[in-house]
């Protein structure tokens, strides 16, 4: 069996204005809405590196199979978005990375 709960006061307002508790104000921001909604969302950056975009030395136009994103600290190192097959799904989350890749790769 529970007991009811109370409160120590009788009207809100009151308690308020004589300080016997404190309310705040709380606040919620949305970045792309309810389809993402915690960080494990959104894929480790070299995995979506490598299923996103193709990496590849510039000069003798060779691509690589392992990729990171340490590889275009290098100067000869170029990025290019992979064309997906008709399988592959994205996310919301995909959608959101994939905007700040190709502002951070210059695409």
């Amino acid at each position: 069996m529970n007991f009811p709960t109370t409160n120590e006061y009788t009207d809100l307002k009151v308690a308020l204005s004589d300080g016997k508790f404190d309310s705040g104000v709380s606040y919620q921001i949305d970045i792309c809405g309810k389809n993402i909604l915690n960080l494990s969302k959104l894929s480790p950056t070299n995995h979506f590196l490598h299923k996103r975009y193709e990496v590849y030395d510039s000069e003798p136009g060779v691509i690589f199979r392992k990729t990171t994103f340490k590889m275009g600290l290098d100067e000869n190192i170029a990025f290019r978005p992979k064309t997906l097959s008709s399988r592959t799904k994205t996310t919301k989350a995909d959608d959101l990375m994939k905007g700040s890749f190709d502002a951070f790769l210059g695409l």
